[in-house]
């Protein structure tokens, strides 16, 4: 857009079913021309206003591809001659951190979690040396670091860092129930609709929720986006015999979410405490239950117990013992009144954590920088 100055954001995934870059790219977007450079293999729309400029890898394996990527995507980006380059996650940080100091220009990175502890990492000490090392390489040349809560920016400004917080907010609020996934699965009237919403990773107490609704016939489960894990799942299914009862589907664009969202009578935040990025990870899905009305049930970690008390959304329990998920889950789906009562809180939460308060925040730190 001609007279308007540029940000290039950059990202490994699929732009489609990523809430937070796709309410980062939009806000930008009302005062800057933006452009999306994304290493993803599924061709997918833009959201309005921004371009989208996407590297197919080379190799199945996103380990594989990513020195390529960071090669021809390094090019890609400096010849954009953006303003600003805003890296949208750490597996992309090289690409915007060598095109901003090319073009001498700043660089933003989106740290939404404490990437060198996540779970995929675990026990992985080589690889956990190596993005150590790119972190230190590229963020150290950031003006501006954004993440989701205050507990990971306090870890981040001890290393010296200048944080800014951004919650992944929802966008909206759906304060009617719907039926979208009891029709889609044919799930029975008399079954409650236990969702663990997010891909089946590592670390996410899928198993887990098996384990625990198991033992409650009168429960199915759905798991709203597959990945890593489905086949575990599929395969702990049959092992405790409730494989009628468990259902994958797949991922949904990010605006259609809550819509399915909705149809579920509980929520599952089953968070395993498998490191620092995950103990005190903040999910989306737990803001877009309640932005459904969706009674929560989640972990005893620090982040998501004190949202889940703070606004009485739901319960929390230990996310390593699945007797104490079943029991809890068991008592919560017995009790109409306490689910009636979670769900008015819900609602009655959910206008004061939409993305709308976070956007003027994101805006007022790039217009900091880059005035419009």
């Amino acid at each position: 857009m001609s007279g308007r100055k540029r940000i290039c954001f950059t990202f490994v995934g699929d732009i489609e079913r990523d809430s937070r870059l796709q309410r980062f790219a939009t806000a930008a977007a009302e005062r800057y021309d933006v452009h999306v450079l994304a290493l993803h293999t599924r061709d997918v729309a833009a959201p309005e206003g921004v371009t989208l400029h996407r590297l197919m890898p080379e190799h199945p394996s996103l380990r594989r591809s990513l020195p390529a990527f960071w090669r021809r995507g390094g090019t890609l980006a400096k010849s954009l001659n953006a303003d600003l380059y805003l890296a949208s996650d750490l597996y992309s940080l090289p690409v915007a951190a060598r095109a901003a100091r090319a073009r001498g220009v700043p660089l933003f990175f989106d740290s939404r979690e404490l990437y060198t502890h996540i779970a995929a990492l675990h026990g992985r000490t080589l690889t956990q040396r190596f993005w150590r090392t790119i972190l230190r390489m590229y963020a150290r040349r950031a003006a501006m670091l954004f993440t989701v809560n205050e507990a990971i920016a306090d870890i981040l400004r001890g290393e010296g860092y200048t944080v800014r917080v951004l919650r992944n907010l929802p966008d909206r609020i759906v304060r009617e129930k719907t039926d979208r996934i009891r029709l889609a699965l044919n799930i029975p009237a008399t079954q409650r609709i236990v969702l663990s919403q997010g891909g089946i990773q590592q670390g996410r107490g899928a198993l887990l929720a098996v384990r625990a609704v198991a033992a409650l016939p009168e429960c199915a489960l759905v798991f709203l986006g597959d990945g890593a894990m489905s086949t575990e799942v599929v395969e702990e299914a049959r092992r405790q015999d409730c494989a009628h009862r468990v259902h994958i589907l797949p991922a949904v664009p990010s605006a259609e979410v809550l819509t399915w969202t909705a149809s579920a009578d509980v929520g599952l935040c089953l968070i395993e405490d498998l490191g620092l990025s995950y103990r005190l990870s903040l999910p989306n899905k737990l803001f877009e239950y309640i932005a459904a009305g969706v009674p929560v049930l989640g972990s005893d970690l620090p982040e998501i117990a004190r949202v889940v008390r703070a606004f009485d959304v739901g319960c929390i329990v230990p996310a390593d013992d699945a007797a104490a998920v079943s029991l809890a889950l068991a008592e919560l789906l017995n009790s109409p009144e306490r689910l009636a009562q979670y769900r008015e809180h819900c609602l009655a939460h959910a206008p004061a954590l939409q993305w709308q308060q976070e956007r003027a925040t994101l805006l007022d730190a790039l217009g900091a920088i880059l005035p419009y």
